[in-house]
């Protein structure tokens, strides 16, 4: 039988200790592996965070990107493995969890001050699952990236916030080039109506069509086989080598991520093949002091 959703609405500085109280009693870990868990893998997280959010912590949680690799994969499993997952929703004033029953203090203060969710799956020990954050909730805003429309609910109140959607790998139905490819397609679907997202189950359709063996657990992918899918999910696709492109690499993701197109970086491993993919969407904004020191150095290589 389905449990109640439970809510949790507390300071950021204290998601820490409730998760590591929720995950050892809903899923019955020991608190050794708790605490191991939460500290390598959530912690890093969260320190990238400003400091005076509030956080809304939600279980059991119904993920549709984890539910998916669940259907396809875990649940065929010999060893048990949970389905549900938990949502933590992320706010910048202090809250309560009354204000969600209040249409008003919603529309004047909640709709301003909601900053995105983190979901943790139950792929131990790699939780960190679907995850939409703006960029004001992080410490360090540096930077300009490629941003899209997303929709959430918390309590079942409506939110929308601009970003660009992150997973962790879960190394068994969806590595990092399969995480690239569900990350720009959520990106551009949130974006476009042209597109449409897709979950790993229709990724893995699609690389079966030139694969010769199983496809899960996945071994992750060439970058022939990132372009061929990202062919088939309707793009165009183009494949630039810091080797060849040497001189004017850097210009060509430049002139790309400007555009609002985020691009696939590949990093090769010492065999050829894919070491690690990640979606490159934005670059750093130094301060006016980096600047003048960089000009500086420029000015003194030339003589001036």
């Amino acid at each position: 039988m389905q449990k109640s959703i439970r809510i949790r609405v507390i300071p950021v500085d204290s998601v820490l200790e409730e998760l590591k109280k929720l995950l050892e009693k809903e899923y019955d870990l020991v608190p050794e592996t708790v605490e191991k868990l939460v500290e390598i893998e959530v912690r890093p997280f969260m320190d990238h965070l400003r400091k005076d959010l509030y956080a809304v912590i939600e279980y059991p949680y119904v993920d549709k990107l984890y539910r998916d690799s669940y259907y396809i994969f875990y649940s065929s499993k010999h060893t048990h493995h949970h389905r549900n997952s938990v949502r933590i929703s992320f706010f910048s004033n202090e809250l309560e969890e009354a204000e969600f029953l209040d249409k008003k203090i919603y529309e004047e203060k909640l709709l301003k001050n909601y900053l995105g969710y983190l979901v943790l799956r139950p792929t131990f020990p790699k939780v960190i699952g679907r995850t939409a954050i703006s960029p004001v909730a992080l410490s360090r805003r540096n930077f300009a990236c490629c941003v899209a429309p997303f929709s959430a609910t918390t309590l079942s109140d409506k939110f929308k916030i601009h970003t660009f959607p992150h997973s962790s790998q879960d190394s068994h139905t969806i590595t990092c080039a399969e995480t690239t490819i569900w990350g720009i397609m959520e990106y551009f679907s949130s974006k476009y109506p042209e597109y449409k997202p897709v979950l790993p189950s229709h990724i893995n359709k699609i690389i079966q069509k030139i694969s010769f063996k199983r496809t899960f657990p996945s071994e992750g992918l060439t970058a022939e086989q990132v372009t061929y899918a990202i062919r088939e999910l309707g793009f165009g696709a183009m494949i630039y080598s810091r080797k060849k492109h040497k001189h004017i690499f850097n210009t060509l993701v430049s002139i790309y991520i400007e555009s609002g197109i985020p691009v696939i970086g590949v990093l090769k491993d010492f065999n050829g093949g894919i070491g690690h993919a990640v979606n490159i969407i934005g670059r750093e904004i130094p301060d006016a002091s980096a600047v003048a020191v960089a000009a500086h150095h420029e000015n003194t290589e030339q003589g001036g």
